[in-house]
Parts: C-alpha cells; structure tokens; sequence
C-alpha cells in the first residue's frame, strides 16, 4: 500500500480506499478512527538523528540550491532490478 497524502493513509488504515479527505477537519482534530492523529512523514524521521548529529548545513549540502536535502526512490514492476535509493533532490533519473 503506498498513499503519498496523509488523509489517504488515515483511510487506507481504516480499511476504505485511499482517497483524501476533504478538510477542514484536519488529522490533528479528527484523524484515524475520527481521533485526534499526529501524521509524521517517515522519510524525514529516518534522517532526523543523522541531520542533528551532522547539522542542517550537511543536510543541505545535497540536492540544488532551492530544493536541498534527499528523497527515497523506490523502482518496481517489471523491472531488471527493484530497488530503492535515497537520491539527491532534483537528481536526473539516470544519474
């Protein structure tokens, strides 16, 4: 299951389609099961220790100027190899 928008997730989790919401009310008022719900992006959790031992400036250092820092590819489907890859922002796809 992938849903790329946090109200998507919260349907997907309640076993209905993963469609957004329509908001307000936003997830931090009636979230999962219409509970408040902290929805946190699992991309920047995964690099939040690495950032505060190295700092901000190492962080910013990828990517360009405007768009610093990285972001998770995932290749599937009928591929030669599956893989997933923590990319530069902005990198070209064959880089």
């Amino acid at each position: 299951m992938s849903c790329g928008e946090e109200t998507a997730l919260l349907e997907s989790l309640e076993g209905k389609k993963g469609q957004p919401r329509l908001r307000p009310p936003f997830p931090a008022i009636a979230g999962l099961y219409g509970c408040p719900t902290a929805v946190n992006n699992v991309e920047t959790i995964a690099v939040a220790g690495t950032i505060l031992r190295r700092g901000g400036e190492w962080f910013a250092d990828f990517g360009r100027p405007g768009n610093a820092g990285t972001k998770v590819i995932s290749i599937s489907g009928q591929v030669n190899r599956r893989a997933m890859s923590r990319r530069p922002c902005r990198s070209r796809c064959g880089s």
